[in-house]
């Protein structure tokens, strides 16, 4: 009968020891070796096994053969554990946040307390959760998770209890939004913005950077010199992902979703120490686009840095954050914008009647001026949320159905709104033709009114301006597929494909080096 060893593939620490290893079939008497010192090797014949004790980092191979030599190998990594394997996390989140918000705040305080070393990676599970969330409840959830120490480490299982509590949200609308898409190509490691976040200035920062390198992460740390401080963060990224539409859609519906919800996470950022916000689950291959749109309000204690940060596994946070603003890529597309005042979308119309003038959004009509002294204005409205008002009469007497269309400007672009009182916001295909696409149908009865409200926020990826309007003549159907002729691709050379889905497997986000 052949060699066969139980395990192929060992990993240990230096003073450790294996279990015995199982050694099966053979002609002895058996002899084991290691190509290089790395642990001390100890065979029992009686019990045909095999027991390895570390003694320095390194990899090796061992190598059993038998008297016939037959052989047979596994391989051995001697070195430190790629990460903590923590027993508890405790995850304060805030309105009535889905299912799917609460499992990424459960990896994301997962990730923080891992601490893995450069280049390891995280794998949580999911946690089985309630089928609906509130405030007032309290839920412990065990989480399994893996650190994966990309055969440098040694990996890491464990199981945490999520500790999960939910409060009753006090909304503070941002006043100020921060904006981070220069340089928009990511080419090199450094910080990409950085503003300052106080009590007074609650902030939107709204992000949107593609890689042209390989294994490259954004990371949005917090960090205060001057003493504890407490943050509430509503809303999540999109990416990392090649299809740049899809990634910026699917930013403004998680936006869109969590916001109407006051789905949000607290913070506690410690004096002296970073604390990170992952932007996503993955790391960015060559020509991923990640983006995304958060609410940040200072709840207590001192006010704290804000940086958008460009790394790569092997790079050093704290050096990076003591480093400028890297160089704008000529664009300025960085800065800091007033949002004080609300933007509406806002529409009248009655049924028969003459079409109303369409409202343009993402043209810069109102400017939004960029208080970073010699800024450009705000382009295309990004990170800008407007409130939806549309008010609809039928002065005649039979029922009336009036359309809410869009209409491009010859560009792709897709849109998303969140209409009051659906379970969740409306996204749109993408269309691009100059003519008027349906978005959403009302039927008004005779002699009624109706009044519609929600919220809506350009789609980055997305080509602006892009009207808005409502009629009594239905509009075209949006098209029923990308590469329809009046669809919106081939797009101009060199623009990703949009994708409905991620069009690449993920592979495990590594955490940077603090």
């Amino acid at each position: 009968m052949r060699l066969v060893l139980a395990k192929t593939r060992v990993q240990l620490n230096v003073g450790a020891s294996t279990a015995p290893i199982g050694i099966v079939g053979g002609v002895p008497p058996l002899r084991a070796a290691l190509s290089a010192p790395i642990a001390d090797v100890r065979l029992d014949p009686a019990n045909n096994t095999v027991v390895l004790r570390g003694s320095m980092n390194g990899t090796a191979t061992l190598t059993v053969t038998d008297a016939s030599g037959d052989t047979v190998t596994a391989s051995v990594l001697v070195g430190p554990n790629a990460g903590f394997a923590p027993t508890d996390v405790t995850i304060a989140l805030t309105g009535n946040p889905t299912d799917d918000f609460a499992q990424a705040q459960m990896h994301a305080a997962l990730l923080r307390a891992v601490q893995p070393l450069p280049g390891a990676v995280v794998v949580p599970g999911s946690a089985q959760l309630p089928a609906s969330l509130a405030p007032g409840e309290r839920i412990d959830a065990p989480v399994r998770f893996h650190v994966d120490g990309k055969d440098r480490y040694v990996d890491v299982d464990g199981i945490a209890t999520a500790h999960l509590s939910i409060a009753t949200p006090t909304p503070i609308p941002p006043t100020v939004l921060f904006y981070s898409d220069d340089p928009e190509e990511l080419t090199q490691d450094g910080v990409l913005f950085r503003g300052t976040l106080t009590r007074e200035r609650p902030v939107r920062l709204y992000y949107y950077h593609q890689t042209k390198v390989p294994n490259e992460s954004v990371v949005i740390a917090l960090d205060t010199p001057a003493g504890a401080a407490r943050v509430n963060v509503i809303g999540r990224g999109a990416g990392p992902n090649p299809a740049v539409m899809y990634v910026g859609q699917t930013a403004t519906y998680r936006y869109l979703d969590d916001h109407a919800r006051s789905a949000g996470v607290d913070l506690d950022v410690p004096i002296g120490t970073p604390l990170l916000i992952f932007t996503a689950d993955t790391a960015m291959k060559t020509g991923d686009l990640i983006a995304g749109a958060l609410d940040l309000a200072l709840t207590d204690g001192s006010p704290v840095r804000v940086s958008v940060v460009a790394l790569s596994p092997e790079a050093q946070l704290a050096t990076l954050l003591g480093s400028d603003e890297l160089l704008s890529d000529g664009k300025q597309r960085r800065g800091s914008y007033d949002i004080a005042q609300p933007l509406v979308l806002a529409l009248a119309y009655a049924a028969g009647a003459p079409d109303p003038p369409a409202v343009t959004v993402g043209g810069g009509d109102p400017p939004i001026p960029n208080l970073r002294p010699g800024g450009r204005s705000l382009a295309g409205d990004y990170g800008v949320l407007r409130n939806v008002n549309l008010s609809i009469t039928n002065p005649t007497q039979a029922p009336a159905t009036v359309y809410l269309y869009e209409k491009p400007i010859g560009y792709p672009v897709t849109t998303t709104i969140n209409f009051t009182g659906d379970p969740s916001p409306t996204r749109l295909q993408c269309a691009k033709q100059p003519e008027r696409y349906l978005v959403r149908a009302f039927n008004v009865p005779a002699n009624g009114n109706a009044t519609i409200s929600g919220t809506y926020m350009t789609d980055g990826g997305s080509t602006y301006p892009l009207d808005f309007g409502l009629t009594s003549t239905p509009p075209s159907p949006l098209p029923v597929s990308m590469t329809a002729p009046d669809g919106c691709f081939p797009k101009p050379a060199g623009a990703a494909p949009y994708s409905p889905v991620p069009a690449t497997s993920p592979t495990p986000l590594p955490a940077p080096t603090i």
